[in-house]
């Protein structure tokens, strides 16, 4: 379970790309946070972000360094699931 001050992300080999999700920063309705070497931030559907599977520590250390200079690094926690009720609930 995440806190408030907690920012759970999950890393996952999507379509050859380690791409970062950000399940409870605020986006569009219906919209999951992501974050990507090329293009950065962006948004997508839900069943997009689940395609793929999770990335090896190795395959994602670099973007997880990228995101630790965006944000505050001790608020970045890793996970390996997307809590889908705190999806639901970030814009709240």
């Amino acid at each position: 379970m995440s806190t408030a001050t907690e920012i759970p992300v999950i890393y996952r080999y999507i379509d050859g790309d380690v791409v970062a999700i950000l399940p409870t920063v605020e986006t569009n309705q219906n919209r999951i946070m992501t974050y990507l070497y090329v293009g950065q931030h962006g948004e997508a559907c839900p069943s997009w972000v689940i395609r793929g599977r999770l990335a090896k520590p190795e395959e994602y250390k670099a973007l997880h360094q990228e995101l630790c200079a965006r944000y505050e690094p001790d608020k970045l926690v890793v996970r390996k699931r997307i809590n889908w009720d705190s999806w639901r609930n970030r814009n709240q």
